[in-house]
């Protein structure tokens, strides 16, 4: 755990409102459009649990996700999308176990991939005890499998989802090494081994 007293991190706030920001504009585009753009989910999540403190990351993390599903609602009538927000503190948890203190390609691919998976997972699964499908009235290991396959349906609909996940991670990670190295020493991320 981080000390109370660390540091404002001008930098690593920059970066999580700036992705805070790209994450709502992608909930609020048509499908057609998010289909081809960059997942933001993981890399936002994975961010802000890695370089803020715990309370400001969750608070970020799942605000952003409330106060679109707020709008969605507003505008579409859209139900909430409760499969997410225990994804998405998942994420944040992630980020704080496996890169608080590391850079690591391997960590962040592990991160993103772990994430991504957890999140397919419990979706779908919400979906299915939720039945949102007439299919899914019956609770059997069939109807749960039906559920997966339509998510992976889903996913392929998407052909951005999985492999852009990877792609924003690293622009987010990568950016913030290469910020922190040229203007902001203060955040530049140093192993625990090397404090």
């Amino acid at each position: 755990m981080r000390p109370m007293t660390e540091s404002p991190k001008p930098l690593a706030w920059l970066l999580a409102t700036l992705t805070a920001l790209y994450v709502v504009a992608f909930r609020l585009l048509p499908y057609e459009t998010t289909a081809w753009m960059l997942w933001p989910f993981t890399a936002f999540g994975l961010y802000a649990g890695a370089r803020l403190r715990w309370w400001q990351s969750l608070m970020l993390v799942l605000g952003v996700q409330a106060a679109t599903d707020a709008l969605l609602f507003a505008i579409h009538q859209w139900p909430v999308s409760y499969g997410a927000y225990p994804s998405f503190a998942l994420f944040v948890l992630l980020g704080r176990m496996l890169l608080a203190n590391s850079n690591s390609p391997a960590r962040l691919f592990a991160g993103t991939t772990i994430s991504y998976t957890l999140f397919f997972l419990i979706t779908n699964a919400i979906a299915w005890l939720e039945n949102s499908m007439p299919e899914y009235r019956v609770k059997s290991f069939d109807t749960l499998m039906l559920a997966y396959g339509k998510g992976l349906e889903f996913v392929r609909a998407q052909p951005m989802q999985v492999f852009g996940q990877y792609v924003m991670a690293a622009l987010v990670f990568g950016g913030h090494a290469v910020l922190a190295k040229r203007w902001f020493p203060a955040e530049v991320v140093q192993p625990e081994t090397a404090r």
